[in-house]
């Protein structure tokens, strides 16, 4: 064909089995999957295989596949073009705009919802050091990495069938399996057969045909630890957040946090981290869920390197084992004092939520953040107060907690991408 003078490199298929070929060449190039575009004329094989692996499809639509039409989701191209000069056009196209989410699992699930329907390009670095309920046992037990945030930020940017997010979530009722998540079990058994939590993820995530990537901030198995204003430390988060104990919220305040031992970070988080537009605090547990992360040796001088815009999304209410009384100010502080710098912006919400939720609230020692915006001002941070609450009559589930406050997908979204798109 007298075509080799034009390519770097040149792979021919052999086996017919494209899965596996292209994974190959992408662990050989050092690429990732959204790095790469796929350019075939059958939808049932190139094309197929390039939607399941996360790769930009483009179809010729010329020859004797020109006729196939698509048999399921993953059979149809992102894009389609009768000339292959046609190419060059959907390469020069805008990149699309980066981001990266730094949380937990419940409170950084809404915000994954919201971004996807704008966005493509999403990363979200994830905390593993859970050791409640479930997950605590599986991490003992199996000595694994704790699955439980992973899995909920998994199915946030899941682009699968309802019903296979809806059994990842799963939670066994009875039995010597109650309370286990099925995804969690997944997770935990995927980890054994691939020999690594992080191919784990990457099974996990072409299983739910993900929008973006979910990445831990370390493989190290660790513990966060805090020690309290009167010198006690507490070691392993689930002590931390002590859910069985009433009188929580009358201990000592957390004077520190820390890991134990201390955890390199992942260097495919650095990464993203160092090349995103706009890096994310998401709510959620302050210490346990994003202060964890920041934690992670060489996160902080990567958020504070990377030339993106960095915004905190303030939570809604307290947390009786780590914020009793906080106001939005003592976030951003505390915040601050592990990020080593300070967010560009902190979004706060507006809206009063029902008075029946914040009396639930109330009963576990739980309460409104204020929002003391005129504080966060003075630290020279830009303050968004906006209603970014969820109010649907339809609320999350978590665990006992059937009515539960967060922030609302779109509206969240809609300030985020607000921030993405001014210059």
């Amino acid at each position: 064909l007298n075509i080799r003078k034009y390519f770097d490199n040149i792979f021919i298929d052999e086996k017919g089995n494209k899965d596996n070929f292209f994974i190959n060449i992408l662990a050989l190039l050092s690429l990732e999957p959204e790095e790469v575009a796929v350019i075939g004329d059958r939808i049932d094989n190139e094309i197929e295989t390039a939607n399941k692996l996360g790769m930009k499809s483009i179809r010729l639509l010329k020859g004797k596949y020109s006729k196939m039409q698509p048999e399921n989701i993953n059979q149809e191209p992102e894009h389609t073009i009768k000339e292959i000069q046609e190419i060059l056009d959907i390469l020069k196209e805008r990149k699309t705009p980066k981001i990266v989410t730094i949380g937990g699992g419940t409170g950084t699930s809404p915000i994954l919802e919201g971004l996807k329907k704008h966005i493509d390009d999403i990363t979200t670095v994830v905390t593993v050091t859970d050791t409640g309920r479930s997950t605590g046992k599986l991490r003992k037990e199996l000595n694994i990495l704790a699955p439980g945030d992973t899995r909920n930020c998994l199915i946030a940017l899941a682009n699968s069938e309802e019903f296979m997010c809806d059994l990842f979530q799963y939670r066994f009722e009875n039995g010597t399996l109650e309370g286990y998540s099925f995804g969690n079990l997944l997770i935990a058994a995927l980890t054994k057969l691939t020999g690594s939590f992080e191919k784990a993820i990457e099974e996990a995530s072409r299983i739910l045909k993900l929008k973006g990537k979910v990445l831990p901030s370390t493989f190290d198995n660790i513990n966060i630890c805090a020690e309290l204003d009167d010198g006690n430390i507490l070691e392993e988060e689930d002590k931390i957040i002590d859910r069985h104990n009433e009188y929580v919220h009358l201990r000592p305040r957390i004077k520190k946090v820390f890991h134990k031992p201390e955890a390199k970070a992942n260097k495919k988080a650095i990464e993203k981290i160092k090349n995103a537009d706009l890096i994310v605090l998401c709510p959620g547990s302050l210490y346990t869920s994003i202060i964890s992360n920041l934690l992670v040796l060489g996160i902080p001088e990567a958020i504070n390197n990377s030339p993106a815009k960095k915004v905190y999304i303030c939570n809604i209410m307290t947390q009786q084992s780590q914020t009793p009384y906080y106001k939005a100010s003592d976030h951003v502080k505390e915040l601050m004092k592990y990020l080593k710098s300070k967010p560009d912006f902190v979004i706060i919400n507006t809206k009063q939520p029902n008075e029946k939720l914040i009396e639930a609230y109330k009963k576990e020692n739980a309460g409104l953040v204020e929002n003391d915006s005129e504080e966060i001002e003075k630290l020279g941070i830009r303050v968004i107060a906006e209603n970014v609450l969820d109010e649907t009559a339809e609320k999350k589930m978590l665990w006992e907690k059937k009515d539960l406050l967060r922030h609302d997908p779109d509206k969240t979204a809609e300030v985020l991408m607000r921030l993405i798109n001014q210059s």
